[in-house]
Formats: C-alpha cells, sequence, structure tokens
C-alpha cells in the first residue's frame, strides 16, 4: 500500500485533487442559498424557465414576449438544469459554476502540459480565486459560459498551429459553433484577429493565411450553429436585423436601439481589471517587465489572445463589465509563472493580514460601537453576528502565524494566504447575501405579493424588478412601460394588453410594484394609491380603480 502511494503517477494527482477540490468550493458553494438577482441574472433565468414550461425552444420569450437579443444556448442549458435540480437558484446558478470550474481545471492542466506543473496549479489556482471570475461564474450570464467554449476553442486552434494536425481543428470548429451559439458571432470576429496577429508574427512563414479554413470543420460549424439561426429567421420576419446588424454592428458602433448599455472611455477596463483580477492583481508589475516574443509560440498566442480581447472591447462604444471575464484565461496562464517564482512574502502577509484579520475586526469593532460604523453597514453586517467576525479575525491572525512561521518549509503560504482569502471572503459573502436579498432581488417582493388576490402590475421597469416574474410564476403587465428589454416586443406591439398606459390601467386597479427610482413620479401619477409593504428596493401599492381615474390626468 504504501508503494501505490508512493508511486509517482499517484503522487503527482495529489495536488491537482487539492486544487480541483478547491476549485469546486470556489464555484458551487452556497450558490442555491440566496435569490436570483434583479436585472439579468432573474431575466435570463425566466427566459429558460418559459422555456421548459412552453416546449418552444426556438424563439426565446421573457415574461410571454419575443426576446431574440441572444442564442438560446444558455437557455437550453439552464432549463436542462431546471429539469435536473428544479427551478430553483442553484439550477439556475448550476450552469455558470460548472462552467467555470471546467475552465480553471482544463486551463490549468493545458498550462501544465506546456508550461510545467507548478504553473499548471497556480493558472487553476489563479482563475479560480479571482474576484471577477467569481463574481461572472457564479451568475447566471451569458459571458462565463461564452469564455468557456471560446477558452477552450483557442487552446483546440493553438494546437492546431503546433503540428497542423487535423482533430484539433475539427475541435476548434465545433467549439466555436457553441461559442456562437452562446452570445452570438462576435466568437467569429475575436478569433479572426487573434489570427491575424499571431499568423503575422508567427505562422506566416508556415502555413497559408487560409490554411484553417478546413472543409470538415466549417460543416461541422454550420451543422451545429446555422439551424437555429435559419429557423429563428423563419419563424420571425425581424430576426435577421434585430439579431444581426442591431445586436453585433450598431452596438459595437453605439447605436443599437435601445440604448441599454454603457459608455466608456478607451481606458474604462483598464481598473476594472486590475479590479476583478484580485488578488492576483498584487503580482501586475512583475507581469509588466516580462518580455514576450514571437520565439516563445504559446505565450506569444496568450498574449495576443488577451491583448485583442482587450483593445476589442476597449474600442467598443458598448461597455459592460463582464466582457472582462473573457481575457481571464489567457491572462492567468501568463501570471502563473510569474507568481510560481516570486520570492516576495511580503504581498501574501499583506493580503491574508487585510482579508484574514484587518477586515472582520474593523467590522467587529464597529459593531461593538469602538469605531464609527455607518448605519446602514451595520444592518448589512450585523445578520452574521458580533461573534462570527470575533472567530474570522482570530482565525486569520492564526493563519497568518502559522505561515510566518513555516515560511521556510515551502508549504504553499502564498496560495494559502491568496487563495485562501478568497475562499474566507466567498464565505462571509454567501453568509451576508441572504440579509442583502430585498436591495438585489424581488423575491420576498413575490412571496409578499401572493397573499393578495389581486392582479399586479409592475410600474414602467421590467430589468429593476425582473427576480419578482421568476418568483411570481406568472406573466406581468408593466404600465406605461420604459422597459429595454421588452423594447422589440412593445415596438411591434405584440401583445399590447401587457403594456397598458396608466389610463388604460385606471379602468382595473390592482397591485403594483415599483423600483424605488420610480417612487416620485408613482406618487405624482397615483397620489391615492394604499402602500402596503417596502422590501428592500421595491415598494408594493393598491390601486382602486377609483383612485386611478382621479389619476388618469398624469396619463
Amino acid at each position: 500500500m504504501k508503494r501505490i502511494f508512493l508511486n509517482p503517477p499517484v503522487r503527482k494527482m495529489i495536488p491537482w485533487l487539492v486544487v480541483g477540490t478547491f476549485s469546486a468550493f470556489m464555484s458551487f458553494w452556497g450558490i442555491g442559498s440566496y435569490a436570483l438577482l434583479n436585472n439579468n441574472e432573474g431575466m435570463y433565468a425566466q427566459i429558460a424557465k418559459e422555456m421548459l414550461h412552453s416546449g418552444n425552444y426556438v424563439i426565446p420569450t421573457l415574461n410571454g414576449l419575443t426576446y431574440i437579443e441572444k442564442p438560446p444556448l444558455l437557455y437550453w442549458m439552464v432549463a436542462l438544469s431546471f429539469k435536473v435540480f428544479g427551478v430553483n437558484e442553484w439550477g439556475a446558478r448550476f450552469v455558470p459554476a460548472f462552467f467555470g470550474f471546467i475552465t480553471s481545471m482544463g486551463v490549468g492542466l493545458f498550462a501544465a502540459r506546456r508550461l510545467g506543473q507548478k504553473t499548471g496549479l497556480y493558472t487553476a489556482l489563479i482563475l479560480s480565486t479571482s474576484l471577477g471570475f467569481i463574481l461572472f461564474f457564479r451568475t447566471v450570464f451569458f459571458d462565463g459560459v461564452f469564455t468557456a467554449w471560446l477558452t477552450f476553442a483557442l487552446l483546440c486552434f493553438f494546437c492546431w498551429t503546433e503540428n497542423l494536425a487535423r482533430r484539433p481543428l475539427l475541435g476548434f470548429y465545433a467549439l466555436m459553433a457553441l461559442a456562437v451559439m452562446t452570445k452570438g458571432l462576435i466568437a467569429l470576429v475575436l478569433v479572426g484577429l487573434v489570427w491575424i496577429i499571431y499568423y503575422a508574427f508567427v505562422m506566416g512563414a508556415r502555413v497559408s493565411f487560409f490554411a484553417p479554413l478546413d472543409p470538415l470543420g466549417v460543416l461541422l460549424f454550420l451543422a451545429i450553429a446555422a439551424p437555429w439561426h435559419v429557423m429563428a429567421s423563419l419563424e420571425n420576419s425581424d430576426f435577421a436585423w434585430f439579431y444581426f446588424v442591431n445586436e453585433h454592428v450598431l452596438r459595437f458602433l453605439g447605436k443599437r436601439l435601445p440604448k441599454d448599455y454603457y459608455e466608456g472611455p478607451l481606458y474604462y477596463y483598464l481598473p476594472r481589471l486590475l479590479v476583478y483580477f484580485l488578488p492576483w492583481t498584487l503580482f501586475f508589475p512583475n507581469f509588466l517587465k516580462e518580455k514576450i516574443s514571437p520565439k516563445d509560440p504559446f505565450k506569444f498566442f496568450l498574449l495576443c489572445w488577451f491583448g485583442v480581447f482587450f483593445l476589442f472591447f476597449s474600442f467598443s462604444r458598448a461597455k459592460a463589465n463582464y466582457y472582462l471575464v473573457t481575457v481571464m484565461p489567457a491572462l492567468s496562464v501568463l501570471l502563473a509563472p510569474l507568481v510560481a517564482r516570486d520570492t516576495r512574502q511580503g504581498v501574501a502577509f499583506f493580503w491574508g493580514a487585510l482579508v484574514g484579520v484587518a477586515v472582520p475586526l474593523g467590522v467587529w469593532l464597529g459593531l461593538k460601537g469602538v469605531i464609527p460604523f455607518p448605519p446602514q453597514a451595520k444592518d448589512v453586517t450585523s445578520f452574521a453576528g458580533e461573534t462570527f467576525y470575533l472567530v474570522w479575525s482570530l482565525m486569520g491572525a492564526g493563519v497568518v502565524t502559522l505561515c510566518f512561521v513555516l515560511r521556510t518549509r515551502g508549504l504553499g503560504m502564498r496560495p494559502l494566504l491568496l487563495g485562501g482569502g478568497m475562499a474566507a471572503l466567498l464565505v462571509v459573502a454567501g453568509t451576508l447575501m441572504p440579509a442583502l436579498e430585498d436591495q438585489v432581488s424581488g423575491k420576498a417582493m413575490a412571496q409578499f405579493s401572493a397573499r393578495y388576490d389581486a392582479p399586479l402590475y409592475l410600474y414602467r421597469d421590467y430589468e429593476k424588478i425582473s427576480a419578482l416574474p421568476f418568483y411570481w410564476d406568472k406573466t406581468v403587465r408593466i404600465v406605461a412601460s420604459k422597459s429595454q428589454d421588452l423594447w422589440h416586443a412593445m415596438n411591434k406591439r405584440e401583445k399590447p394588453e401587457r403594456f397598458p398606459s396608466k389610463t388604460t390601467f385606471a379602468l382595473h386597479g390592482g397591485l403594483m410594484v415599483l423600483h424605488k427610482d420610480r417612487l416620485k413620479k408613482f406618487r405624482a401619477a397615483f397620489p391615492g394609491a394604499t402602500h402596503l409593504a417596502t422590501k428592500g428596493c421595491l415598494s408594493l401599492y393598491l390601486v382602486s380603480p377609483d383612485q386611478l381615474l382621479r389619476a388618469s390626468k398624469f396619463s
């Protein structure tokens, strides 16, 4: 038995089992313990739920209305997850969490084959514990799943560039088709730009520029990606313009209708990259000193990948924080060898002391009244209790002290402090999230409203309240709608009864849910409405027909 345990192949697997377990924890722990968030998460989960219940898997619907901004692969997978795990938070978040886990481990294993086991382990650790990676792969977003397909497609493509073998090229085409089915044709643009740069500096002397255009690969790509696009075009006459032109070209140019995105300067993503790559941002100065040339094809390929993606989204007029997740796999591999050979211990101790001792101790002192503490922060943090923060700070101090005592014995101090610090933050955030639910989700309001036997309406917004319909389990009507995501259906006058004006609504009355941002306008429009409850950022009012008739002058 002793010989089997000491067998080198078995011994080599132990670090991967440890890192894999840690990565799984970072991906799956607590994903079902708090409500779906308003805006995108509740909205995308609702689309998958409607697919499951309606059986229509061609044209996605939101609140029973056509929603053709994105391809349906994410919805299909979440609907399947609902069928397996039930229609709940775990079922919704399982899909992005699963892709986060396989991305961190897959990229780590690939890096290990090219750059050594230590670098591979650090790659997996960096990815699974980076702040942005945690956020975007534990939330129902397209970009996490899109990043996974795109990452594995690019790794297959690099394998093809090494020996021009057909098998990895076919894998590349299949994975690219899945990326297109997740977020559209932007996948082709991004990879095409990477190939142009890499070809110019590395591959130009070896192959033709069009060498990747394999006929069988193209057929495989079309077999996966084309059927849905054709069926959607046939079923919806506006699909081609809205999806291909409006969602792709006009979005990049900042002319997409409706304008439901942020704009920002060229350097928009620079500070965000520093934040989303915490705690590993501390090693960025090492990366800036690194010289990467075409003589090292793998690292140069990763640099092309990171640079093209980062610059493309920087030049795009439409900005979104979650776009940054696409650059994280490449950057983690480039950063891993630098982290592995960095001998500075102060960086790790600083982060460990900050996350493990200073933050919880500060909260504990604030709750005890020893130091000033904002009332809102006290309301949120007091949920876990004073003892929780005291124990957290004592345990953190113990870990930092232990690492200091054993710092020369090669026990992995930096992974323990940096990765472990992020794990501690994840546990704390997961513990506190139920206290924040009312501020970020419509679940509590949906449950409260269910006790009334009256029709439910939303005032103006759908996006800001989008988790409520998921829990309400019925379609809702939006009075005087300003919804951006339902703009297409409203513009096409699809089911106009879903968008009543204030005057029309005056004939019926009912329950009205509104976001706090709309409270002033609502009170002006319906001064006689009866306030029933406030749950975090949402308020519930009862409006009777006679009250609404008196307020019709505001329509």
